[in-house]
This record gives structure tokens, sequence and C-alpha cells, in this order.
């Protein structure tokens, strides 16, 4: 099954829209001091189960909700999608970067998720307290940030063509600390992206940020890196294989 991985605009549909049992959601955030549109699948299934949750970023772009939604079909999870096309370099760049204006306050977007979103998730729906994170581009660059900065509160992580570039210094500094190795103990990272990547931040610098997290966190994490050959920025499936992976290494 291929999907294509599109950014939303006002003319497309969303995941409300295309998909059964999906709520969108406007969540009154404190943190944020505003609205953040949510996208919301639980299954049917009988009210005393509990599930795991996927978290995908750029929860309103429908391709990659439909990966999630299509691996679900035999394997429950609740997705929560949030939306992120307002304010993209404020959310998703953890420094400042005079060419991403407005960029590095994603400090404050990890508290919404950590303080906010996962508790209200936790109290309305029935989860099992395993956590996944997707994240591509900015987004998956958003992954990395959280993963070594608040491991604790997922699981796994599945980053598909991060822009790692954008802050490699630091990004780099939060990887190499010691105190991070033992909280990734049995945790999982999909690493996703396209050998054709017209982005340098992405292709100048994930590889080599690959070879870095293996090497000095390999005994602690399971990574997994797939290169797509000739694929362009965010290619499919990233978060369909991301999500085979997690699961099959964990049998």
């Amino acid at each position: 099954m291929v999907f294509f991985y599109t950014i939303v605009d006002a003319q497309d549909k969303l995941p409300s829209d295309k998909f059964e049992n999906v709520k969108k959601i406007i969540y009154k955030s404190q943190i944020l001091n505003e609205d953040r549109e949510l996208y919301i699948y639980s299954p049917k299934d009988k009210p005393e189960k509990k599930y795991p949750v996927i978290f995908l970023l750029d929860g309103e772009v429908v391709d990659n909700y439909a990966e999630a939604m299509f691996y679900c079909k035999n394997n429950p999870h609740i997705i929560v999608g949030v939306a992120n096309r307002n304010n993209r370099n404020r959310d998703l760049i953890p420094v400042s970067i005079e060419s991403r204006p407005g960029s590095g306050k994603a400090e404050a977007f990890r508290n919404f998720i950590i303080n906010e979103l996962e508790p209200y998730i936790n109290e309305h729906y029935s989860t099992n307290g395993e956590n996944i994170l997707y994240g591509a581009s900015n987004a998956g660059l958003f992954t990395f940030y959280m993963m070594l900065t608040t491991p604790e509160k997922f699981s796994a992580f599945i980053s598909s063509s991060a822009t790692v570039g954008h802050c490699y210094e630091y990004i780099t500094s939060l990887a190499i600390n010691e105190q991070i190795k033992p909280l990734l103990s049995n945790k999982v990272l999909f690493i996703h992206y396209g050998t054709n990547d017209h982005l340098s931040h992405v292709i100048d610098f994930l590889p080599k940020f690959a070879e870095l997290l293996n090497s000095v966190l390999g005994d602690y994490l399971s990574i997994k890196t797939v290169k797509i050959q000739g694929g362009q920025h965010v290619p499919p499936n990233g978060v369909l294989d991301g999500l085979k992976y997690i699961y099959d290494y964990s049998k």
C-alpha cells in the first residue's frame, strides 16, 4: 500500500472528514495560550479494553493519518493527530534561527504535549500507558528533541526526513548527554528518509546524525534507519513501516 505526503490546505479534506470515527476537537491550551486542533480516533471495542496511543504531529495531513488507520485495522490504537499547519517554526524548531522566523519555542510545545495533551487523552480515553510519537520534516526534528529531553513519556519514536541541520550542534549535544542513556533503555526509534531529499537540512545532516545515535545510544535504544533510494522529502510509508518495526521488535 502506497501513500503520498501532502500538506493539507483549506481545500483538502481533514482526517475527521475522511475517516469514520475520527473526531475533530479544539483543545484550549493554557500553556500555549491558544486553541489547538486535534483529530482523535478511538477504536470501537469493549469499553474496558485499554489501547496504546499514536501521537501524530502534522496530524491534519490525511496521508499520514491514513497510514496509521491502515495499521490500526488489525492492531487497534488510539490515534491523536495534532495539527501543526500554523506556527510550525515556533512549535517544532527548538532553537532560534534567523532564516526561520518565530523559531526557538519548541519547549512550550513540548510542555503542551506532556503536561496538557497526554493527561487529557489519558483522562478521556482508555489508554494503556504506551505512547508512540511520529513526526516528519520539522516535526521529525521535534520528535528527536522530545526523545532526547523527555524520553520517559514515550515508548517509541518515528522520525521521517528530520531537518536536523537546523540545529545540528544543539541536537547532537542532547544525544551525547550521558544522563539520557538509561532513560532510553528498551525504547525504539525508527528513522526514515529519502536519498534524493531536496532539503540540505535533511540530506547533509540526517545520515551522520543517525550514525551518531547508533554509536552513542545503540546499546540502550533499538534504532532502525531506512533509506528510501530515490525518495524525496518525507517518502511514503514512514508511519506504517515505523509501526511495523516497533511491534516486530517488541515480539
